[in-house]
């Protein structure tokens, strides 16, 4: 008894140390959200699934993996498509994918996402009013 006891101890505390928590999962993927600073000529947005987020920085679409623990997010493995477009959408998303590296922290507020890099620099997101996307 005292084994399997053990054995379902174990399981539960790996399973407690993956990345990624349900509730961020239900949280966050499958959801869109646009950056605040966003303009109508340049659009950011970021969206997750279960281990990757993407989205769209304004001139190309970018992509990465994400981890969780608690308020913690790191996103790592950041890429994007390579097109050319005006200086001032191009510099913008040069920022913004700079700080994508630099993300530390998360808080979910209603529809708001709210990435803080290590800098202290905040990302504020409202949650796209389209349809939900697909998990």
């Amino acid at each position: 008894m005292k084994k399997i006891l053990l054995g379902l101890l174990m399981i539960f505390a790996l399973a407690g140390c993956s990345g990624l928590s349900s509730k961020t999962t239900e949280s966050v993927v499958g959801k869109e959200y646009v950056l605040t600073t966003s303009t109508k000529e340049v659009k950011i947005t970021i969206n997750f699934a279960e281990e990757n987020f993407f989205g769209f920085s304004g001139v190309n679409n970018y992509f990465g993996k994400y981890t969780v623990s608690g308020d913690s997010m790191k996103l790592s493995h950041v890429g994007s498509t390579l097109m050319a477009g005006p200086r001032d959408a191009m510099e913008k998303e040069f920022e913004y994918i700079s700080a994508l590296d630099k993300v530390e922290k998360y808080q979910l507020q209603k529809d708001t996402l709210i990435l803080t890099t290590s800098s202290g620099q905040q990302l504020i997101f409202k949650e796209s009013p389209k349809a939900e996307l697909k998990k």
